[in-house]
């Protein structure tokens, strides 16, 4: 099974990619969404994690372009909101 995993902040990246992978999943990780559409449809992944905020890109218009994408609008998508980064950094500072 594929996913997409895509994020600007890189730790928040590695460890989506790094969880992914522990469950056996296939992971093409993407620090941004430059290409995204047509990379996504040469992998034509069962799953995408999309960051709601990627600077220049919008998470939920990449997402409709998306499903609207033939190839694509079998994938299932999640949107990754800023939370899980003050999230991860929060537990970074407690240790």
């Amino acid at each position: 099974m594929k996913a997409i995993v895509v994020d600007d902040e890189p730790s928040n990246l590695e460890i989506l990619q790094l969880t992914l992978e522990l469950i056996g999943l296939e992971v093409h990780a993407f620090s941004d969404g430059r290409n995204l559409v047509p990379k996504a449809r040469e992998i034509v992944p069962s799953i995408i994690l999309l960051d709601i905020d990627l600077g220049e890109y919008d998470g939920r218009e990449l997402c409709k372009v998306i499903k609207s994408t033939s190839r694509l609008t079998d994938a299932e998508l999640q949107l990754i909101f800023e939370r899980f980064t003050q999230l991860t950094r929060s537990v970074d500072e407690d240790e």
